[in-house]
């Protein structure tokens, strides 16, 4: 199994690697790609809104939630090969020998550190998938009327890669051999999940409010 160069590849050709029996790139690689469309959108409507007179009191804030987003984009596609490159040392430790209890340790130690790396790259994903919501909300307030509803597409989007991000935080846990640090995150997935849903309902409710004053 090849991590794909996606630096390379076309969209029907990333879209044809999901779909075969190859298990990269998977369902952490696409939701990884999914922020980076949905902070993509983001940048898209800072940049619409930027130098036009209407919104030149929130030029500079605009701004640097564009610079941001930039930076989480950037973080979020280069999560895609990761995410395959995670698996694979995790696939590579379940196949060493386990024939003797010394074998059986060593396997057991490899798959908690290699299940560890596992988790902790979807979750730092998923972190950027929660501060890509809340660039959305502030964008929904201030954001170009003409392309806000953009907003609204990108955040639910990001919101979709937050829950299949942390979906993989959750799957790599069981193997991790340390208790405090599977509570740790167990108790940030809760947070992420609750807060990014509800950030995602304030995009809809500032745009619908923004709409609402138009007609």
């Amino acid at each position: 199994m090849d991590i794909l160069d996606y630096n390379a590849i076309t969209l029907p050709e990333f879209a044809a690697g999901l779909a075969s029996s190859s298990p990269v790139p998977g369902g952490g690689g696409a939701a990884a790609y999914s922020g980076c469309l949905g902070v993509s959108l983001i940048a898209m409507v800072a940049n619409l809104t930027l130098g036009k007179k209407k919104y030149a009191d929130v030029e500079q804030e605009v701004q640097q939630i564009l610079a941001r987003a930039d930076e989480l984009r950037t973080t979020l596609f280069e999560g895609v090969p990761k995410d395959s490159a995670a698996f694979l040392h995790v696939s590579v430790a379940y196949k060493m020998p386990e024939s003797t209890p010394e074998e059986q340790a060593a396997k057991s130690a490899e798959l908690s550190l290699r299940s560890k790396a596992a988790a902790d790259l979807p979750m730092e994903l998923a972190r950027c998938c929660h501060e890509g919501l809340q660039l959305a909300v502030r964008m929904a307030e201030i954001g170009s009327l003409l392309a806000v509803s953009d907003v609204v597409c990108g955040a639910g989007l990001l919101l979709a890669a937050l829950k299949g991000l942390l979906m993989m935080v959750s799957v790599n846990l069981p193997l991790v051999d340390n208790e405090q640090y599977v509570q740790a995150m167990q108790q940030e997935y809760s947070r992420l999940l609750v807060t990014g849903t509800e950030l995602e309902a304030r995009v809809n409710a500032a745009v619908d409010a923004r709409a609402a004053q138009v007609l």
